[in-house]
């Protein structure tokens, strides 16, 4: 499990392994300028890049809160925000970097599926894991997330009525894994929402894979306002509780 507390050791990043990986994510026809600038985004340093699009990308230290952040083998984690003109582009994407060198690309869904196997004898938080999933698997413009804490949703939308959910579990045999969490997306500006659970199976041999199943949504209406929107399963426990590594130390 990641240890909380722990202030990451910040290590000098190397800004053109960046650029080497950002490029790999960009569309045909897109390429980066060879002059980043450095400056402040948002109070903390940055690199900026510029596309021969005219799109700007600016990569900085992600903020520790973030939970992958915390684990003893991560050098550190690169969050890239971008700005564009275009309505049809996705503005965001990160990368992990590990204390043996190497990287990984967190909306690429093959390297996302190789460091699942870190699931199994427990050398990734499975909180961590179930963060990275539900914001870049899939990835689009809706605002995303993984439910990390039980009473997360009332406190995020500010609505009472909203049920508890189970923590991110974990079940392992320390040769295979199964993670469950719930997720949501948000949809418009008056917050209609969608709730999926993930299942993740994960072995010591094979990269991790996983499903997302849609439990319930707006149908054009904020989902809440009727309690026959739920499915009974929501408002059940279903898992093993003696089996079950939760996390309840990430919630206040």
């Amino acid at each position: 499990m990641a240890e909380r507390n722990r202030e990451p050791e910040n290590p000098e990043i190397d800004w053109s392994v960046v650029a080497e990986l950002l490029k790999r994510e960009l569309p045909e026809g897109e390429t980066l300028k060879e002059d980043p600038k450095v400056i402040q985004y948002g109070g903390v340093p940055a690199v900026e890049f510029t596309s021969n699009t005219d799109i700007t990308y600016r990569a900085f230290r992600a903020e520790p809160w973030r939970l992958v952040t915390h684990e003893p083998w991560v050098a550190v984690m690169v969050r890239v925000n971008m700005s564009t003109p275009y309505a049809d582009r996705v503005g965001e994407t990160a990368f992990l970097h590990t204390t043996s060198g190497e990287w990984f690309r967190l909306r690429d869904t093959g390297d996302v599926a190789r460091l699942g196997q870190r699931l199994v004898g427990g050398r990734i938080d499975p909180a961590a894991y179930a963060e990275i999933l539900g914001q870049w698997h899939p990835y689009s413009a809706l605002k995303h997330g993984a439910v990390l804490c039980p009473g997360e949703l009332r406190t995020t939308f500010g609505n009472r009525r909203l049920p508890d959910f189970d923590l991110p579990t974990l079940v392992s045999d320390g040769e295979a894994a199964t993670l469950t969490f719930y997720a949501y997306a948000v949809r418009g500006e008056d917050l209609r929402i969608d709730l999926y659970r993930y299942a993740v199976t994960a072995s010591a041999t094979d990269p991790a894979i996983w499903n997302r199943e849609w439990l319930a949504g707006p149908r054009w209406r904020q989902w809440w306002k009727r309690s026959d929107s739920w499915p009974q399963l929501l408002l059940e426990s279903w898992r093993n509780r003696g089996m079950a590594r939760a996390h309840q130390d990430y919630c206040p």
